[in-house]
């Protein structure tokens, strides 16, 4: 049951709905944010695929580290721009995958870049994009999926027919 006032939202004394409200969150326009999505997707895969070729140097993790950090700044220029509501859900369903990409942008910044990186917080980031974007009902971009097929050996109709 809802606080004192605006018991349906909360209310002054808490309570109230679940803070991710999906139907308000569908409701919006969200291609770009489906787009950085895909971008940080695409950019993570190339990752992945660097380092299946061998060991990243240090230029290109510093060259990727930078992209990724646009991107997430461009999140959340994203996530700033919308209504408080909207903001909140989308800050409780992003959190995971932003606290995941700091995490790895330390990991290569640090130098803890080397091997084992696509075994463990690289597809545990890329796992995360690929929930986000069938939690919210956005499409994977072809040539992400593509891409995506390539570094993991998989068929590319079998990955678009997941989300």
């Amino acid at each position: 049951k809802g606080g004192d006032k605006g018991g349906d939202d909360g209310g002054d004394n808490g309570g109230g709905g679940s803070l991710i409200n999906l139907d308000l969150l569908l409701s919006i326009d969200l291609s770009g944010l489906g787009d950085l999505l895909n971008k940080l997707l695409g950019l993570l895969i190339g990752m992945g695929q660097k380092e299946k070729e061998g060991k990243m140097d240090k230029c290109a993790m510093m060259e990727m580290a930078g992209q990724m950090e646009d991107i997430v700044a461009d999140i959340n220029v994203f996530i700033n721009l919308l209504g408080i509501k909207i903001r909140l859900s989308l800050l409780v369903l992003l959190g995971p995958l932003l606290e995941a990409v700091e995490q790895l942008l330390g990991a290569l910044l640090g130098g803890g870049g080397g091997e084992g990186l696509l075994g463990g917080l690289l597809s545990a980031v890329i796992n995360l994009v690929l929930g986000l974007l069938n939690t919210l009902g956005l499409k994977l971009d072809l040539a992400v999926a593509l891409q995506l097929g390539n570094l993991l050996n998989l068929n590319v109709l079998a990955l678009l027919n997941l989300g």
